[in-house]
């Protein structure tokens, strides 16, 4: 999990043997704005005919 500590994009806190993790939602949240533009749709168009055969 230290790959991603690293990157910080997730805490963890120790506790005895156990370490606990959480994700930042700050930089959660920047990196779905950095994305946000590359996921709109493609357009549509029309319906697609597919053909389904059993083997």
């Amino acid at each position: 999990m230290d790959l991603h500590r690293i990157k910080e994009l997730i805490d963890g806190e120790r506790r005895g043997t156990w370490v606990y993790y959480r994700i930042i939602p700050e930089v959660v949240n920047k990196l779905g704005a950095l994305f946000a533009p590359l996921s709109t749709p493609a357009p549509q168009k029309g319906p697609v005919d597919v053909e389904l055969t059993t083997v």
